[in-house]
C-alpha cells in the first residue's frame, strides 16, 4: 500500500511543481452547510499519507455554514459527490465569490468507502489524487469569467480582469467583450 501512496504523492509533487497545496475535503449536508472532517478522520489520515496539509484545520469533525469556507484563500477544496443541491448553490453569487472557486481550485471527488480500515485510506488517497490532478496547471491559471475579478465599472464595454501566473511571475490583463460574447461566458 505504501508504494502506491508514494506514487500518488510523486504525481502530486510533479503536477504542483513541488508546491503541494493545502487541501480541504468537504461534504455538503445542504446548500447552506458543509461537513468538514477534522483530525483523526480517515480523510485526514489519507491527506497525511499524501503529505498534504489541511486548508481549514479543525480539531474534530464539524458542520459549518458554507460561508465559513471563504476563509480558505490559498487552499484547494474538494467536495464529495453526489450533492443534490449543487446547481442551486453553485449558481449563487456568494459561491462564485469564494476565493478557491474564483481561482479554479475546486473539484469534485467520488464518494469513497471510509469504513474499511487501512485500505480505505488508500482508496481515499486515490480519489483525492485524481481530483487534485483534474485541476488546471497551477502555474498557468488564466481566469475564466467566474474566476476573474469583478467587472470594471469605469469601462462602458463589458470587461473583467484576469491573472496568469507563469514561472513565478504574475501577469494581469483587462479583457473586453461584446455583450454576445459576454453572455456566452456565463
Amino acid at each position: 500500500m505504501q508504494v502506491q501512496i508514494d506514487e500518488l504523492h510523486r504525481q502530486l509533487v510533479e503536477h504542483f511543481r513541488g508546491r503541494l497545496p493545502k487541501v480541504e475535503v468537504i461534504r455538503f449536508t445542504s446548500p447552506s452547510t458543509v461537513r468538514v472532517d477534522g483530525g483523526d478522520s480517515m480523510i485526514d489520515h489519507a491527506l497525511q499519507q499524501l503529505h498534504l496539509q489541511p486548508a481549514y484545520p479543525q480539531p474534530r469533525e464539524a458542520v459549518v455554514p458554507v460561508q465559513a469556507l471563504a476563509r480558505i484563500e490559498e487552499g484547494v477544496v474538494l467536495y464529495v459527490e453526489p450533492f443534490a443541491g449543487q446547481a442551486q448553490l453553485f449558481a449563487t453569487r456568494e459561491w462564485r465569490a469564494m476565493p478557491f472557486v474564483r481561482a479554479d481550485r475546486f473539484a469534485a471527488m467520488p464518494d469513497t468507502w471510509a469504513h474499511g480500515g487501512v485500505f480505505s485510506i488508500q482508496y481515499l488517497a486515490e480519489a483525492i489524487t485524481r481530483a487534485l490532478l483534474s485541476l488546471p496547471d497551477p502555474e498557468l491559471t488564466v481566469g475564466r469569467r467566474d474566476a476573474c475579478d469583478e467587472r470594471s465599472p469605469s469601462i462602458e464595454l463589458p470587461a473583467f480582469i484576469c491573472r496568469a501566473v507563469h514561472g513565478g511571475i504574475t501577469m494581469s490583463c483587462l479583457l473586453y467583450t461584446s455583450d454576445a460574447a459576454d453572455d456566452s461566458l456565463r
